[in-house]
């Protein structure tokens, strides 16, 4: 063996030296080709960006993945960039990777802009030989998105109501905002309330009454009838609660009704004097609607298909979406209940709409992506798709437009036009709350995920102007989801909802209120009835104490005794009207197939927001009809005698009156007219007919059961100085016979 003496040990440091240096994999940031790749101007779901390591004895492909880099920025952003794939560079000791940083709600927008930098983490990328890469910044990104101006459509004010809570149900009754109800997160756990804030728009004074029993759960809409808000469902401490809160706005007190049974209220709609109530609480997930006469405070109910889902109203009819693309509709005329198909079925393995709005005679269900639109008139459905990729989760009805939301995009339909406008919100998320005001729609709040998947809420408020279709900007004075909101006057109340003040959600005290800012206009005018030519003419002026009025909306209606009024027609005025001016709009209508007009009912509103004020009606010389006998048939009969009522400020000529006036029809293609039995004068000129109408085989019999319709033809019944009645859907009848009597 040879000695060690006379020989030089070399130490670490020099071995390094000797056989070179260990160098840990080294990474720069690498933007490709394209010089402007650094700076994102556009909104996208996800950042994509290069990055070159370097290392001598190659870098280990195992050592790549999403944990390789984080991403900070602004609004304490912090997320791991997703690891795509890798290539060889131009030397087998350089890998090329790819990466992506996700937005925050996956989607970059204005709301994220600013400079967001690249940290590579310590020893998490390495080489062959096990050499790990130190942590370092290797660079950032720009987001630089145009940025919308702060509002000034919208003023904010704030104040604390008497406790925080979330899940909050709201109502509007004249000028003031009722919340009732919700849950207060405590620990360990929440609990409900009996707590109603009330809100008075004219006085901009809060209030405070309480419920019969403690409300929470998911929040039921109340339901507004004349001076009245109903207020049931959700859960008490308790169990179920089976009590109806009623507040009457006219002299501010409360009262109570029971259901007929306890049942957990799943959702609420109204149509003409009824209240309904439905649950779906049933074992076998059977539903049941409760009907509140609020006239004669009678109750009444029906079962409704397996699976139904929540219900909406529109003119006289409520309908109910169920299983097997069937529904059941409620008509008020005649309190009675048909079965319709749809377009929608509940186990199809989408589940219900999430969304039920009304616009004139038109039910729209707001679905996945797309609206399906029920005209309860001609018991007819359509549905509109909508460029969305993901589900809508917002909505509101605001004049003639349908106004929806993914939590990015919105789609504003106009139902009377057909088109559709696309926008998007200035950034992503889910849970915001949809309100409208003086033709202004604001999403505000909501919850988003920044890039780690962690749970964050917003204050921002993004505000559109149907109007000047121009976006801007406001903001809570907290950051919060599941908000609840409400309109009074020209103002939006936002109350309550959720906030990440500390480690843990938490209920928020702070409401929030956006005024309208553009002047209220006081109108009036006049109108010409042209429907014929599709289109009607409003003169209108400015006759208010505001400088300046606009802009403004103004609509034609058609408008029933009975029920709610259908929508022909709007325009949006956005020249400035001053004060004192007076200029004429032409309105553009549609006037459906059979759809019927009562004489003197065709009435032109304007004004500002949801709320249209009467400034013209259409002229009440033209005679109208009424149908004021119409009894169910009950047993077999040769005929079916009805009575009708014709009136107007001149006399009914007499001699007008015959076989033609009436046509009837039904199921089974039922078609036949009305048989002139009588006519007498009745009390201040009134020309009272009876008509009598034929069985289909010459007798009424069980087979023919159903609901009938009767229509006015135009120009047959005309008074004395030759104004004939328009063509009208007069009224319905039922036969009912029992099969024994067939």
């Amino acid at each position: 063996m040879e000695p060690l003496e006379g020989r030089s040990l070399l130490s670490a440091g020099g071995l390094d030296t000797a056989l070179g240096a260990v160098q840990a994999p080294t990474a720069t940031i690498y933007y490709y080709r394209d010089p402007g790749f650094r700076t994102l101007s556009v909104s996208v779901d996800s950042y994509g960006f290069y990055v070159s390591y370097h290392a001598a004895s190659r870098i280990d492909l195992a050592t790549l993945d999403d944990g390789d880099i984080v991403v900070t920025g602004p609004n304490g952003f912090s997320g791991h960039a997703r690891f795509l794939s890798s290539q060889r560079g131009h030397r087998g000791s350089t890998r090329i990777v790819s990466y992506a940083v996700d937005g925050p709600g996956e989607r970059w927008a204005s709301g994220q802009n600013g400079t967001y930098t690249f940290q590579l983490k310590a020893g998490q990328v390495a080489d062959v030989l096990g050499n790990a890469a130190e942590a370092q910044n290797i660079g950032d990104f720009i987001v630089d998105m145009p940025v919308r101006a702060v509002t000034s459509d919208v003023v904010k004010t704030t104040g604390p109501i008497a406790t925080a809570r979330a899940s909050v149900q709201a109502a509007t009754v004249g000028h003031k905002a009722l919340f009732a109800g919700g849950a207060v997160l405590t620990t360990p756990g929440p609990f409900s309330t009996a707590l109603v804030d009330i809100y008075d728009a004219d006085t901009d004074q809060w209030s405070t009454a309480l419920l019969s029993d403690k409300r929470s759960g998911t929040p039921v809409p109340p339901i507004t009838l004349g001076n009245k808000v109903y207020f049931a469902g959700g859960s008490t401490d308790s169990g179920v609660n089976d009590k109806v809160d009623i507040y009457d706005n006219a002299n501010g007190q409360w009262s109570i009704i029971t259901l007929p049974q306890a049942a957990l209220i799943d959702s609420t709609t109204a149509v003409g004097d009824k209240a309904i109530f439905i649950s779906r609480s049933g074992v076998s997930g059977e539903a049941v609607a409760y009907l509140y006469d609020t006239v004669t405070h009678q109750w009444s109910s029906h079962a409704l298909p397996t699976s139904c889902g929540s219900g909406g109203a529109a003119g006289s009819m409520a309908v109910f979406p169920g299983s097997d693309n069937a529904a059941i509709v409620y008509d008020d005329d005649t309190g009675s209940w048909f079965n319709t198909r749809t377009p929608v079925s509940y186990n199809d393995g989408f589940g219900e709409p999430s969304i039920i709005l009304s616009i004139g005679n038109q039910i729209i269900l707001v679905r996945q992506q797309n609206l399906k639109i029920y005209d309860v008139d001609h018991d007819r459905w359509m549905s509109v798709d909508l460029p969305f990729e993901s589900v809508l989760r917002a909505g509101i009805a605001v004049g003639t437009r349908v106004v929806v939301c993914d939590g990015y995009s919105v789609a504003l339909y106009d139902v009377v036009t057909g088109k559709t406008t696309i926008g998007t919100l200035s950034g992503v998320r889910e849970n915001l709350t949809i309100a409208a005001v003086g033709g202004k729609v604001l999403f505000a709040g909501g919850e988003f995920e920044d890039g780690d998947m962690q749970e964050k809420y917003s204050d921002l408020v993004d505000v559109y102007d149907i109007a000047t279709a121009r976006w801007s900007t406001a903001s809570l004075s907290t950051p919060r989801f599941l908000t609840t909101a409400a309109t009074a006057g020209n103002k939006i109340i936002f109350v309550g909802g959720k906030d990440l003040d500390t480690s843990q959600p938490q209920t928020t005290d702070a409401p929030d209120i956006f005024t309208d800012a553009s002047p209220a206009p006081i109108l009036s005018g006049s109108m010409t009835d042209n429907l014929a030519s599709g289109a009607v003419a409003v003169t209108i002026q400015n006759s208010g104490d505001a400088t300046r009025a606009g802009p403004f909306t103004v609509a034609i209606y058609a408008v029933s005794e009975k029920h709610k009024s259908i929508l022909l027609g709007s325009t949006i005025v956005t020249t400035p009207l001053l004060a004192g001016e007076t200029t004429q709009v032409i309105v553009p209508t549609t006037l459906p197939s059979g759809l019927e007009l009562k004489d003197d009912r065709l009435i032109a509103a304007a004004g500002r927001g949801r709320r249209l004020q009467q400034i013209a009606k259409s002229d009440s010389s033209i005679p109208r009809a009424t149908v004021i006998d119409a009894p169910v048939l009950m047993e077999s009969a040769r005929t079916y005698l009805l009575s009708v009522s014709y009136e107007g400020p001149y006399a009914i000529d007499s001699v007008t009156l015959n076989d033609d006036d009436l046509f009837v029809t039904g199921p089974g293609g039922y078609e036949r007219y009305a048989k002139l039995v009588d006519a007498k004068r009745g009390n201040r000129g009134k020309m009272i007919a009876q008509y009598a109408i034929p069985g289909a085989a010459k007798r009424w019999t069980a087979d023919q059961n159903g609901v009938y319709t009767i229509h006015l033809q135009g120009g047959e019944v005309v008074d004395d100085v030759g104004n004939g009645v328009r063509s009208v859907r007069l009224g319905r009848f039922k036969v009912a016979i029992p099969n024994s009597e067939s």
